[in-house]
């Protein structure tokens, strides 16, 4: 009887083992990244420039930009109750921006031709 369990655990050891090998060799794409995209805004005063001087920073503020679908991101903005969220698309490491409009619909600033939400739903 104690032959039977010492095989068992040994067989599910390498099981173990190879299912350990299998995740660390075939991680998504966006895994592999070279590491967050840091991001860094600044806020001005809103005064025109007079005799030369330069506009003032009011607020400055730099923070990590985490990889989200758009959906997650607009629901992550309507959470903080912000006005934009910069954000990184998991499939291709892009930054994207979602804002809030002034006329209450929302927009996407993204980078390529094509618009990231087209592409979305065609995807689906």
């Amino acid at each position: 009887m104690y032959a039977s369990i010492d095989i068992a655990i040994d067989k599910i050891e390498r099981q173990l083992k190879k299912h350990k090998d299998r995740l660390k060799n075939h991680r998504p794409a966006h895994i592999h990244q070279a590491g967050p995209v840091r991001v860094r805004y600044e806020i001005f005063a809103a005064r025109d420039e007079i005799d030369g001087l330069q506009p003032e920073v009011i607020r400055s503020d730099e923070f990590l930009a985490k990889p989200m679908s758009v959906e997650e991101a607009l629901m992550q903005m309507d959470l903080l109750n912000n006005d934009f969220l910069v954000f990184t698309r998991p499939e291709s490491s892009d930054v994207n921006v979602i804002y809030r409009r002034r006329d209450g619909s929302y927009g996407l600033i993204a980078p390529g031709g094509e618009s990231a939400l087209r592409q979305q739903s065609a995807a689906k």
